[in-house]
């Protein structure tokens, strides 16, 4: 069991016991204070249960992409249930077991658990569980159970299913509105392994930056041992992981691959940024080994991780960004190994699109300018115009969201202020 799905263990155990707190207290309410103290006490639960879920499942009620007309329609839906669920209630007991404020009681303290259940079914339903939604489903089941022993011929599993198949007709369409309205939510939840993460200042650094700050899920991974400090600047290790790997070899491409299934459960993207510009020389003066490295470097790091990360790119559907150059369209004197090296890039993307694409997978891209860093900058000093990290890392991001579920096989030139 990963430690994702521990956590989601016991945050829906966490929502059961408080779940069956909240019912008898409410209960209490019911039988001691009348049906007005109890019809206030679970609407406090309810708009408490969509606070949370609406802060941390992408559930209508405060999602930021959410329309008002959606909003209403949650909420309603989650009243309908209760409403629906009280009249049931109320024909299977005398007439005035539920009359006044009772019956309005009844309605809210059942629309609660209606939309609680929607919201951890949701959350299950999307890329990877979401604590609190999971933590509030489990308060509605811990609800619904306890409803049983203090609601006469109240049946909590079968109104646990129809409550979720209500909620769950309108709340699934928050996160897709959320996308295509804010383009907020998109990532939330998804793991992405960034591989190139050796140094701060390097592309890859602001790529697992852009995309931990849109909600994902990060694995780096470099060749040197600093790449842990930076997953622990980048953000807490439920969030972010460091594996120090050599990618050129399968094992290590293996382990990383590993490292992210076992910590998060899954894998949604893959970018290969690794690799980079090191024989700056002509094809005449450039050996073998030079050769070797250089096509090392930036064709078999990303073939190698690819290969060990497809079978979870394929259960998640999800999608890869490579890295190309310019240079394979505009050739340059002395750069002859790694224009051959970015050439071998774009016909492993163009390849793999292919062939990944009847799986799911998407595969493209990026080919960046004259990227600012600082190795850039002290390589080619009198170079005055520049792409930026973070111009790439938004392509990246991107290319690896649903809004680009239709672009597979591309190569995207980012140019920035060196175009023209």
């Amino acid at each position: 069991m990963t430690r994702q799905s521990r956590i989601a263990v016991v945050a829906l155990t966490g929502g059961v016991a408080l779940g069956i707190a909240l019912t008898v207290g409410t209960a209490r309410l019911v039988y001691a204070g009348g049906g007005f103290l109890a019809a206030t006490g679970v609407l406090v639960a309810l708009t408490l249960a969509a606070l949370g879920a609406g802060a941390w499942g992408g559930d209508p009620l405060l999602n930021p992409g959410a329309s008002p007309r959606l909003r209403a329609l949650a909420l309603a839906g989650a009243l309908a249930a209760g409403a629906a669920f009280a009249g049931l209630w109320r024909g299977t007991v005398s007439d005035n077991a539920l009359s006044g404020t009772g019956a309005l009681g009844a309605m809210l303290m059942l629309a609660a658990p209606a939309y609680m259940a929607g919201s951890l079914f949701v959350s299950l339903g999307m890329r990877g569980p979401s604590i609190a939604p999971v933590a509030i489903g489990g308060t509605a089941i811990g609800v619904l159970f306890a409803s049983n022993a203090f609601v006469p011929l109240f049946q909590p599993w079968s109104a646990l299913l129809l409550a979720g198949s209500i909620v769950g007709l309108v709340v699934p369409l928050a996160p897709r509105e959320s996308v295509t309205r804010r383009g907020r939510s998109d990532m939330d939840g998804r793991v992405v392994i960034v591989t190139g993460v050796g140094d701060a200042g390097q592309v890859g650094y602001a790529i697992a930056e852009r995309l931990l700050a849109r909600g994902a899920r990060v694995v780096i991974t470099a060749r040197n041992s600093r790449v842990r400090e930076h997953a622990a600047a980048l953000g807490p290790d439920d969030r972010v992981i460091a594996v120090e790997a050599d990618l050129a070899r399968e094992e290590d491409a293996e382990r990383v691959v590993a490292a992210a299934r076992d910590e998060f459960g899954r894998v949604d993207g893959l970018v290969n940024a690794a690799g980079g510009l090191r024989v700056i020389r002509p094809v005449s003066e450039t050996n073998g080994e030079e050769w070797h490295d250089e096509h090392m470097r930036n064709v078999v790091t990303a073939a190698c991780m690819t290969r060990a990360a497809l079978p979870l790119l394929r259960e998640s559907r999800g999608a890869v960004v490579n890295f190309a150059s310019p240079a394979v369209d505009s050739p340059s004197v002395s750069l002859g190994a790694y224009t051959a090296a970015k050439a071998g890039v774009v016909a492993l993307t163009r390849t793999l699109a292919i062939e990944e694409r009847d799986h799911g997978v998407r595969v493209n891209a990026v080919a960046p300018g004259l990227v600012y860093t600082a190795q850039n900058r002290s390589a080619m000093p009198a170079q005055e115009r520049w792409v930026t990290r973070e111009q790439v890392a938004d392509v990246v991001a991107f290319l690896l969201s649903d809004a680009a579920s239709g672009v597979t096989g591309e190569v995207v030139r980012v140019m920035g202020e060196t175009l023209g």
